[in-house]
């Protein structure tokens, strides 16, 4: 922008100005994993939060817990958690909707629609955590993690029970994710099998798949873009 209002951070980027719209938190919600809806064999959770389109999300698991986005369905979005019944925070960001505090600084863009109002923070980004890791820490004292990309496996294998010319078998499949631990302004990764399973036994005269022993992934490294909350009460 070349006129106009122009307000810098302590970082010397811009935080606000008078052309560009501004994400801005909409809302904030903590929900509290429950009982998963399938039986993964491990100490493993789901819990759900409603995302709009265009709005962003923003996640911390509290206590030191790790978790994970596991997938969206509509406007559902749903998280992982490895260990139980946990508490996680979100923070909802969207492009800035008007408070509706009639007070404090607004600001106009060159058509006359509101871009900013101090009645909602704006989200602070104060990088990117790559890859997997940790912990790396953040000027801040506090912050939430953006999904971006995460890790996943799968693996299917055969375990045989007894010894012989005609051994009995079972048939296993794990699922590896990569989920995050947040503390304080700390952010680590790490890649955790969130859920696994077993069939049989079999005995080699049963028909089972040839092709049954598999280890994938997605080729996709762990990336969550790492928001400052300090800024927000």
């Amino acid at each position: 922008m070349t006129a106009g209002l122009e307000v810098y951070g302590d970082d010397g980027h811009v935080q606000i100005d008078g052309s560009t719209p501004h994400v801005t938190l909409l809302r904030k919600q903590t929900i509290v994993t429950g009982v998963n809806n399938y039986d993964t064999h491990m100490n493993t959770a789901l819990g759900s939060i409603t995302v709009y389109p265009g709005e962003i999300l923003a996640f911390r698991p509290q206590g030191g817990n790790w978790a994970a986005v596991l997938g969206r369905n509509g406007n559902q979005v749903t998280f992982i958690c490895t260990n139980g019944f946990v508490g996680i925070d979100c923070w909802i960001f969207s492009q800035h909707q008007p408070s509706g505090l009639n007070y404090g600084l607004q600001v106009f863009d060159g058509n006359q629609s509101l871009i900013y109002d101090t009645g909602r923070p704006i989200m602070n980004i104060l990088g990117s955590h790559d890859g997997t890791g940790g912990p790396t820490y953040w000027a801040n004292n506090n912050v939430a993690v953006i999904p971006w990309q995460t890790y996943s496996a799968t693996e299917r294998f055969i375990q045989y029970t007894n010894v012989g010319p005609n051994p009995d078998f079972m048939a296993f499949i794990s699922q590896t994710m990569g989920v995050v631990q947040v503390s304080g302004n700390s952010v680590t990764t790490q890649n955790q099998v969130v859920a696994t399973n077993a069939t049989g036994p079999f005995s080699q005269a049963d028909i089972f798949p040839s092709n049954w022993p598999y280890s994938g992934n997605n080729g996709t490294d762990n990336r969550y873009m790492v928001v400052g909350l300090d800024n927000i009460p």
